[in-house]
Parts: C-alpha cells; structure tokens; sequence
C-alpha cells in the first residue's frame, strides 16, 4: 500500500472516530470535561497503533526500504561540544561501582 494512502487513512479514521463520538456526547448533554475526554481516548487510542503502522517500511511490496551505504556510521553532532568548565573536580570514587 502507497505510503501517503497509509498516512491518509492514519489520521481521518481517528478523527472522524472523534467527531462521532463529540456528537454523540453533546446529543446525551454530557457537559465539557466530559465530552473532552471521551473524545481524546476516542481519538488517540485507535491512532497510535494507526500512526505505528503508517510510518513502517514496507518490506514486499512497494517502496524499498534505504538503502545502507557503504561509509561507515558515525555518531553525528548537532552543534557544539561542551567544554569542561573550569572549577571541574575529578571524583575517581564515584566512577567505579
């Protein structure tokens, strides 16, 4: 299955799921709080799993997973290193177990 078809699906079943439920709240007089929270467990419950399935590669069919390159992996780093500040005070005791 085409993966923006699986994102599509994803989120309209949860949130049509949610205006169901909203209706049906409102039309038994269920007051704010109430309606706000059946409508969030109506919701989030069945799009979790939803938005797991969504993301995951798709292994026989269709589109192929990345490839992995040949270079070898390297840990990345997102912007500076910190440095040791300067009142640092090595503790050996509490490095060993």
């Amino acid at each position: 299955m085409l993966r923006w078809l699986k994102v599509v699906i994803a989120a309209v079943l949860p949130s049509m799921a949610g205006v169901v439920a909203w209706w049906i709240c409102v039309a038994n007089g269920l007051g704010l709080d109430a309606t706000s929270i059946v409508v969030g467990l109506v919701v989030l419950l069945p799009a979790t799993p939803l938005a797991i399935w969504a993301g995951q590669a798709e292994s026989r069919t269709g589109s192929p997973p990345a490839p992995k390159g040949d270079a070898p992996q390297v840990p990345a780093v997102i912007g500076e290193v910190p440095r040791e500040p300067k009142a640092f005070q090595p503790r050996s005791d509490l490095g060993a177990p």
